[in-house]
């Protein structure tokens, strides 16, 4: 029994074991679905989808990394305290480079939501007849600088959340004599696991409040986006062929809403909450919810390649081709087994 935490909230053996195996599983399978992804989206004709393509491969390439930092570290959370060690790889990581590795991978997370909130923000503006009031009096966020302002945009959004961390950021050393003299269970967990690094000083968790925050605004952006990218489409009088397609982005988009929330912001909502509210067992939730964070670069991309036709098309292509390559060896195998029996025969 501790006095900030107790052993029983700890993930067990066999579930470590479970995490350990599934991590990196589903980060080999990731590179698969990630590489081919890639690869269908780089041959596909981009033709009505413009620049709308590299919003998506943008998206993708931060949730694969996202992944590969969450899958190579295997991170257990200790909520309500703003602690967390590995079981995987990059446990092995020590002192300053644990927090630099936390570091990067904490802002692959900032990238990935940054870059799904400014593709429905594009997908909205395309949406809008062009004298709607947001093209008019915000059509510089897709003009010549549109680049330069995406940059400065993320590196606010990176600002509000890296400089309080900085501020907060405890030395290490004196981080686990405080919690090992407070509590024998802490004190157990730092002889375990060497590694085990703070992200902020004391039992505060406020960088944490800070970045569900910011994730709670973002989703509800997205979902005020959606729901208006709805109502373009349907006031606006595109051609038949232009509402069509506008209607395949959309659900791609709603299919990748579905997505984030299972896989990323419903687990993230419950994740933070341990911060937020102080709830007990949170590190062998946070296990369970890192079961959700990595699956979701991967299903994101089968959902790409299911709702967007000219990708889903050349996926449906691939398939018949090795189904005819299958059908002709298994011909040919026959044909071979048939000649050698008569040839036996003779």
């Amino acid at each position: 029994m501790g006095i900030l935490l107790n052993a029983t909230e700890l993930p067990s053996k066999d579930l470590l074991a479970v995490y350990h195996a599934f991590e990196y599983a589903m980060f080999a399978f990731t590179i698969l679905i990630v590489g081919y992804t890639l690869t269908v989206m780089s041959i596909s004709p981009s033709k009505g989808l413009g620049k709308y393509k590299w919003y998506l491969i943008h998206g993708i390439i931060w949730g694969f990394f996202f992944d590969a930092m969450s899958s190579l570290i295997g991170a257990v959370t200790l909520f309500p305290l703003p602690c967390y060690y590995g079981v995987n790889l990059a446990s092995k990581i020590t002192g300053n480079m644990q927090i630099f590795y936390f570091w990067v991978g904490a802002n692959c997370m900032i990238g990935k939501i940054y870059a799904t909130f400014i593709q429905f923000e594009h997908r909205f503006q395309q949406a809008l007849p062009l004298d709607s009031w947001y093209r008019t009096f915000l059509g510089f966020l897709h003009g010549r600088y549109e680049i330069h302002i995406r940059v400065l945009l993320y590196l606010f959004v990176f600002a509000t959340v890296n400089i309080p961390w900085v501020m907060l950021l405890p030395n290490q050393e004196d981080q686990r004599s405080f919690l090992s003299n407070m509590d024998p269970v802490l004190a157990w967990i730092y002889h375990e696991n060497p590694s085990t690094t703070c992200f902020s000083g004391g039992v505060s968790s406020l960088i944490a409040n800070i970045a569900a925050a910011w994730g709670a605004l973002l989703v509800l952006a997205q979902v005020f986006l959606l729901f208006f990218i709805y109502v373009s489409i349907h006031q606006s009088k595109f051609t038949p062929n232009t509402y069509r397609l506008q209607m395949m982005l959309f659900w791609s988009l709603v299919a990748q809403m579905v997505v984030l929330f299972v896989f990323m912001m419903g687990p993230g909502i419950l994740y933070l909450a341990g911060a937020t509210l102080g709830l007990r067992n949170m590190p062998r939730i946070s296990v369970y919810c890192f079961f959700f964070f990595v699956s979701h670069t991967t299903v994101d991309s089968l959902m790409l390649l299911f709702f967007i036709k000219p990708y889903r098309r050349v996926v449906l292509l691939s398939v018949r081709r090795i189904l005819n390559t299958t059908n002709i060896l298994d011909q040919r195998s026959t044909v071979s087994g048939t000649t050698v029996e008569i040839k036996m025969v003779k």
